[in-house]
């Protein structure tokens, strides 16, 4: 049960997203859930035709040696077969600290006006490989990555009058499910979150998701 948010992110976000709106919350669950399933959907299809994971939600005119490091830990992630460099090079990153800070950089960003696929698929990527680094109790720099979502979720949701629905939706659900992850893997800080964020959207939303997470252990 531990591993159930991330690992399917989609099941994670739409059991918070119902679980708010049913509790009288202001999100738009439909809206979460419509998203969420939107970006699952572009993956599958892009995945299919055979396209790199990154180039789904990378504009495709881009260059490969100008896109992240953090696309580039996607595509290493994607690969099922891999050899032993590609491994070596899979874990490498999965210890590196400069690929946790520019994780968190993405995700911070608040300056978008409006909803673009790129930078929404960058925080999707972001989001999976904060969970990758923090899933595993044994890696050195898990504390770090740790931080980053504790750092991004108390981050205050820019307001509804200087963004557009869907960007908001977006952002609402990044914060969300790496709460989520939170909850999961740390509940101290979770629990911290819940006490300093100034965010009182969000606030209500991350108590009742870790109230759910305590329920569900003790099952």
């Amino acid at each position: 049960m531990k591993k159930l948010i991330v690992g399917g992110g989609l099941v994670g976000l739409v059991a918070i997203a119902l679980f708010w709106d049913r509790q009288g919350g202001s999100v738009d669950a439909a809206g979460l859930v419509t998203q969420a399933l939107v970006n699952q959907g572009k993956a599958e299809q892009g995945l299919r035709l055979g396209l790199e994971p990154s180039s789904i939600f990378l504009n495709p005119a881009i260059e490969p040696k100008t896109r992240s490091s953090i696309s580039h830990f996607s595509l290493s992630k994607k690969k099922a077969l891999k050899t032993l460099e590609e491994k070596q090079g899979y874990e490498s990153m999965l210890a590196d600290e400069n690929l946790i800070q520019q994780a968190k950089e993405i995700l911070l960003d608040r300056s978008a006006i409006e909803l673009d696929e790129a930078a929404e698929g960058s925080r999707i990527e972001s989001i999976s490989y904060l969970y990758e680094v923090v899933r595993s109790e044994s890696n050195p720099v898990r504390e770090k990555a740790l931080s980053a979502i504790e750092q991004v979720v108390m981050n205050p949701l820019p307001t509804e009058e200087r963004k557009d629905s869907d960007l908001s939706k977006s952002l609402q659900g990044d914060v969300i499910e790496l709460f989520a992850i939170l909850a999961v893997e740390s509940g101290e800080r979770a629990q911290r979150v819940i006490e300093q964020v100034t965010d009182l959207r969000l606030q209500e939303v991350y108590r009742k998701a870790l109230l759910r997470q305590l329920a569900t252990l003790e099952q």
